[in-house]
């Protein structure tokens, strides 16, 4: 029906979920997906929507705080991250971030925009979120739960400043579990 589950309620997983077809940095595009976090406050580590030039996604995938596309590159990520990892700069809540190339380390040279809307987003429930690129202004937007006004939002020239000349990008899903799981 439509529902994935990227990892199991256990230790140390991650999985992947990429759509066959690509996008073309090129034109807009605006997708829009559920996502259910757990129901685990104290659980980790998040999901992310991932931007990336192979047809086939990666083979192996971070756990852990890695969400499942640090080392991916080039990439861009939106990042649902639900564990304060101190080793990465992580705020102390929940976050959704934007990030680039792989690199999972907040407020450094690839974190694309800071993390926004600090609050708890294990809370068991589905959520609304949405991406939404345009490519005449080249801006990036996240939106979550319905919202009009984006949690995160970002003028990113993607194709010269991370893909190269190639337009086309493949777009999935990502996610970990580490030490905690959710």
């Amino acid at each position: 029906d439509g529902e994935f589950r990227l990892t199991e309620d256990a230790n140390s997983q991650s999985g992947s979920l990429w759509y066959g077809n690509y996008l073309d940095l090129e034109s807009d595009f605006d997708l829009e997906f559920e996502v259910n976090l757990g129901s685990n406050d104290g659980g980790a580590d998040g999901v992310a929507f991932v931007l990336q030039q192979s047809p086939e996604g990666t083979a192996s995938l971070s756990k852990g705080g890695g969400l499942g596309y640090k080392g991916i590159t080039p990439s861009v990520a939106v990042e649902y991250d639900t564990w304060s990892n101190n080793e990465y700069n992580d705020p102390l809540m929940d976050h959704i971030g934007l990030q680039k190339n792989g690199d999972v380390v907040h407020f450094e040279s690839n974190e694309l925009e800071r993390p926004s809307m600090q609050m708890n987003i294990e809370d068991g429930k589905w959520h609304n979120t949405r991406i939404k690129w345009s490519a005449g202004s080249k801006r990036l937007q996240v939106y979550w739960d319905g919202s009009s006004i984006p949690v995160l939002e970002k003028s990113l020239n993607m194709q010269d400043e991370i893909f190269g000349t190639n337009p086309y990008v493949y777009w999935g899903w990502t996610g970990s579990t580490g030490d905690a799981r959710n």
